[in-house]
């Protein structure tokens, strides 16, 4: 993997979780950039509707962590606090964006390396 990646995938976790499948791993990925919470999130911030981001943001979160993005793990717990406190910070939710687009990238070009 590419070392820009290497901060948003860390592979030898993730694969340790799915003990060396690779090929599991890699249906898991196409899973995760196929998702439809990412949107789901988003719809939720534009509305306003926090308790639902806090949501989906939670559920984001256990897939990255599960994936060994850790990350996007990270910056999707801070947002699930953040939206049951109220509203996001709009820093948190830009870095947000960039984190998943990067990570979106690297799970693409993964899938089809593994």
């Amino acid at each position: 993997m590419p070392d820009e990646w290497k901060e948003y995938i860390d592979l030898d976790a993730a694969l340790g979780r799915v003990r060396g499948n690779k090929g599991l791993y890699g249906r898991m990925l196409g899973m995760f950039t196929a998702s439809e919470e990412f949107g789901a999130l988003e719809e939720a911030i534009e509305a306003k509707d926090y308790a639902r981001a806090a949501e989906v943001a939670h559920g984001i979160k256990g897939m990255t962590g599960n994936l060994g993005m850790m990350r996007l793990f990270e910056i999707s717990a801070q947002l699930m606090m953040q939206m049951r406190a109220g509203a996001p910070d709009e820093a948190l939710v830009a870095e947000y964006h960039m984190a998943l687009a990067k990570t979106r990238e690297a799970a693409e070009w993964l899938a089809k390396e593994l």
